[in-house]
C-alpha cells in the first residue's frame, strides 16, 4: 500500500511539475551519458587500430551497446519484476560480443562503461553496478581463448553462479525485511543466474553472425579449420600428398614460433596451412 501511494505521489508530480521541472534531471542523465559515450568513442579508436581504420566498426559496437542499453530500459518499465533479467542479459550480450571480437581488454573496458550506463538508466544503487562488474569481469576471464563451443558454456556456467550468488548477497544488503521478503530474494537470485546461463547458449547460436557483423574469426572457427576432417585440407591430403605435407610442417613451425613470442598460435597454423 505504501508502494501504491508513492507512485500515485510520483504521478500527482509529474502531472502537475513545470516543464523544466520534468526534464531537468532527464537533461543531467542525458548529459553523463553522452559524456559517457565521448569517452568510449575516444578510447576505442585510440586502443583499438582496427575500429580507427574503419569507422563502420565503431558504429557497430555503439549500435550494440545503445539497442542493448534501450532493451534493459524498455524492459524495466514495462514489467519490472523482470529488473534482473532486463539488466543482466543485454549487458552481459554486449560484453560477451566485445570480448570476442576485440579480446578482453576491449571486452573489460565496455563491461565498466556498459554497466555504468545501465545503473545510472535504471536509477540503481552501486551494488547494482558491482553486481554486474563482478558477473561480466568472470565472463571475460573465461574467454581468454575460445577454441570450442564447451569453453563458451562453461563460462556462462560460472557466470550464472557468480551472478546468483552476487543477487543473494545484493538482497542481504538492500532489502529491510529479508523475513518477509526472502522468497523474492531468493527468486531474483535464480532469475539472474538462469539469465546469464542464456546467454551463453545465445552468443554460441549467433557466433557466426557475429563474425561477419564484427568481421573477425573465432577461435572457434580456426579450429574447425584446423580440423583434418575440413573437405579442403582431405582434398589437398588426397590430391596432393606432398604438398600437403609440406604445408603441415610449415604450419608446426609457425605454431611453434608464435607460441615461443607468446602470440596467437591457432592462427599462424592456420595460416600455415
Amino acid at each position: 500500500s505504501q508502494y501504491e501511494e508513492a507512485l500515485l505521489e510520483q504521478q500527482q508530480f509529474w502531472k502537475s511539475a513545470s516543464f523544466w521541472e520534468r526534464w531537468f534531471p532527464r537533461i543531467g542523465s542525458i548529459g553523463l551519458l553522452v559524456m559517457l559515450s565521448i569517452f568510449i568513442g575516444v578510447y576505442t579508436t585510440v586502443t583499438t587500430p582496427r575500429i580507427a581504420k574503419n569507422p563502420l566498426r565503431l558504429f557497430a559496437l555503439f549500435s550494440l551497446m545503445s539497442m542493448m542499453l534501450g532493451l534493459s530500459v524498455f524492459v524495466t518499465l514495462k514489467a519490472p519484476v523482470f529488473i534482473y533479467a532486463a539488466a543482466i542479459v543485454p549487458t552481459l550480450l554486449v560484453v560477451t560480443i566485445a570480448c570476442l571480437a576485440y579480446g578482453q581488454r576491449m571486452g573489460l573496458f565496455i563491461a565498466f562503461m556498459q554497466c555504468a550506463m545501465v545503473t545510472m538508466s535504471l536509477f540503481q544503487s552501486i551494488g547494482w553496478y558491482v553486481l554486474l562488474i563482478a558477473g561480466c569481469g568472470i565472463m571475460i576471464g573465461q574467454l581468454n581463448e575460445v577454441r570450442k563451443r564447451q569453453v563458451l558454456i562453461q563460462g556462462s556456467a560460472i557466470t550464472a553462479a557468480v551472478f546468483t550468488l552476487g543477487s543473494l548477497f545484493l538482497g542481504l544488503a538492500e532489502v529491510p525485511d529479508l523475513l518477509i521478503a526472502w522468497q523474492q530474494v531468493l527468486t531474483n537470485s535464480l532469475i539472474a543466474g538462469a539469465s546469464a546461463l542464456t546467454v551463453g547458449f545465445f552468443v554460441l547460436g549467433i557466433l557466426p553472425s557475429i563474425e561477419r557483423v564484427f568481421d573477425i574469426t573465432t577461435g572457434m572457427t580456426l579450429a574447425d579449420l584446423r580440423d583434418p576432417r575440413n573437405p579442403l585440407i582431405r582434398q589437398l591430403q588426397q590430391l596432393a600428398p606432398g604438398t600437403f605435407n609440406h604445408s603441415r610442417q610449415v604450419a608446426d613451425i609457425a605454431e611453434t614460433a608464435t607460441e615461443a613470442i607468446g602470440g596467437d598460435s591457432l592462427l599462424a597454423y592456420v595460416g600455415g596451412l
